[in-house]
């Protein structure tokens, strides 16, 4: 199929039948078709196949990687990434594996992607690997003691967030993060405000203000009591044409809005009302990366749908912005992680682009062929490695083309979550830029 259709044209879900029961009209009876599945278990159940017996480890791993990718493994030369695994289902598969009572890392993942492979290199489990920070385990006594009554939790800035702040008072064309989800159905904007209340008693980052001044170090306070952040736009009495216009423009304006960082929430959702069963949500924030905007979504929507069921969500609190900011302290004291960064940011040059006098710079989207793409993704597969490897390596011979250089460097932004089940399930930001420094 991958052949003589483009990609988004081809099954995801398979299902394998010996005849298609039909219809006194002679079409397909849609009733009698079985629950589909995946390629791969479809295969499996169609015939034996010609392969090796997994080992014990593999058995283990296979269970693990069928947990996290909702379909069977059963040989060794499975892929994880061809198979749809990413950087977010590489934690996944890491806590899958610990319940199972292999250690695994997500290091160890991505460079032993084969079933085989990780087999090798996973090891027994031997202890717990993260400790749980309590909350203000990562500010000092007095400090805390000097918190109002409303803060029930208090951690330093990460690097990351501290040049979000520093980004948002000094760039002049400094814009937020803005996502809009139009959905088809009723709004109630009362169960829609429970459905965020919700969703902000579960993740503490979101009821979340920064404090740079009046403590010993800039400080993210976690308040217990944040009011909901929901406007309603009702634009219902325009036609379509006009509804479209003017959501653009306000969309557009939204961009450039500022939030208080002294002020929680740090978030602003806003729902434009078209019709009686269609409207858009708006989701504007500074400070949170796109697993955590998704997330945020799907659970906000989930549990929204639920309340108009009239069912209880289970709601539990998820905290990882501790063990992150705990590791982010390790490794800033490391003398080992500091050689290492000392080494690779010898070069004496910045990385500049060349640019002419008076030039800025400015985006340029490029339309990519079918053809493009499916030879990039089965360069992927003879190396053995993800699409973002062949994108980035292709991105480091532009720049060297561009800058004259053969050693180049650029950022490279890396999913820093924490290795654990709130790990992947936490709202916040789990991101850093790695300074990538290469010889092409």
């Amino acid at each position: 199929l991958s052949s003589s259709l483009p990609e988004y044209m081809i099954p995801s879900l398979w299902s394998v039948v010996e005849v298609f029961t039909r219809l006194q009209s002679g079409k397909v009876d849609r009733s009698s078709l079985p629950i589909p599945v995946t390629y791969a278990d479809a295969v499996v159940g169609a015939g034996p196949l010609e392969q090796a017996t997994l080992s014990g480890v593999e058995e283990t791993l296979a269970a693990a990687w069928a947990s996290v990718l909702g379909s069977v493994v059963t040989h060794g030369g499975e892929d994880f990434f061809h198979l749809g695994g990413d950087s977010m289902r590489s934690i996944e598969l890491v806590v899958a594996a610990r319940r199972a009572g292999l250690q695994l890392s997500v290091e160890k993942i991505f460079q032993n992607s084969t079933l085989s492979r990780m087999a090798l290199v996973s090891t027994p489990l031997s202890g717990p690997v993260l400790m749980t920070i309590a909350p203000f385990g990562l500010i000092s006594v007095p400090v805390q003691e000097g918190l109002s009554q409303d803060i029930e939790d208090a951690f330093p800035l990460s690097r990351l967030m501290t040049g979000l702040y520093y980004e948002s008072v000094a760039s002049p064309d400094y814009h937020i993060y803005t996502t809009a989800v139009e959905m088809e159905g009723a709004f109630v904007e009362p169960v829609f405000k429970r459905a965020v209340a919700l969703l902000m008693k579960r993740h503490p980052f979101l009821r979340s203000s920064i404090d740079v001044s009046s403590y010993q170090q800039p400080l993210q306070l976690i308040h217990r009591d944040v009011e909901v952040s929901l406007s309603v736009v009702d634009v219902s009495d325009i036609d379509p044409a006009a509804q479209a216009v003017s959501f653009k423009a306000w969309f557009d304006e939204q961009r450039a809005v500022k939030f208080q960082w002294d002020k929680a929430p740090l978030f602003s959702m806003t729902v434009h009302r078209y019709c009686a069963s269609r409207f858009t949500l708006t989701l504007a924030e500074p400070y949170l990366d796109g697993w955590s905007v998704t997330l945020a979504i799907s659970e906000l929507l989930e549990w929204y749908q639920q309340l108009l069921e009239q069912a209880v969500p289970v709601v539990e609190q998820v905290r990882a912005q501790g063990e992150f900011l705990l590791r982010e302290a390790d490794a800033l004291d490391d003398p080992v992680h500091k050689a290492f960064w000392a080494r690779q940011l010898a070069s004496p040059h910045q990385g500049q682009l060349p640019l002419a006098k008076g030039s800025d710079y400015r985006t340029l989207n490029v339309a990519v062929s079918t053809a493009t793409s499916d030879n990039l993704k089965r360069i992927a597969q003879t190396l053995g490695v993800s699409i973002k490897a062949v994108l980035l390596s292709a991105h480091l011979q532009v720049i060297a083309f561009i800058s004259g250089r053969t050693e180049v460097i650029t950022g490279l932004m890396s999913n820093s979550r924490p290795e654990t089940t709130a790990g992947t399930s936490a709202v916040g930001m789990f991101l850093n830029t790695l300074p990538l420094n290469i010889n092409v």
